[in-house]
């Protein structure tokens, strides 16, 4: 086999193989269905929402200095809501109606409980005070049904 064939098959090999040793398989981000920013006192405001069916059911809400090298400045993973595990302890737990409000981010966390009937819904805020994300304030749960 003359050398210009052996080496396309080995690249057409590694090409088909790379994607099963990629560094990218173990980040989160591969979960992530919808992303947005907004500008909010010099920094970006940013949310990440991961699919709610995933390993990594959670909202990620950063801040980020887009003049100092896109630094992350503060980062809230919202992996568990009333002290229960999103990826464990709920039926079903998602996140929706994700809107900014000045330097706010206000977000609907939808879910059903293991073990009681009823889907359940509220609504939470987080705010970005200078560089400082602050506690999520959520409103009590309505039952949606």
């Amino acid at each position: 086999m003359n050398s210009i064939r052996w080496n396309m098959l080995l690249a057409a090999l590694t090409l088909g193989v790379a994607p099963f040793y990629s560094v990218a398989d173990t980040d989160v981000y591969r979960y992530a269905v919808e992303v947005n920013a907004k500008r909010s006192e010099g920094l970006l405001l940013k949310y990440t929402r991961f699919n709610s069916e995933s390993p990594y059911p959670c909202l990620r809400l950063e801040l980020i200095n887009p003049k100092d090298d896109w630094t992350v400045v503060e980062r809230k993973n919202i992996c568990e809501m009333n002290g229960l595990s999103l990826a464990n302890d709920f039926s079903y737990a998602g996140f929706s109606k994700i809107e900014f409000h000045g330097s706010a981010v206000g977000f609907d966390f939808n879910y059903l409980l293991n073990e009681e009937p009823g889907e359940y819904v509220q609504r939470c805020t987080v705010e970005a005070k200078g560089r400082i994300l602050s506690e999520m304030k959520c409103t009590d749960p309505q039952r949606t049904n």
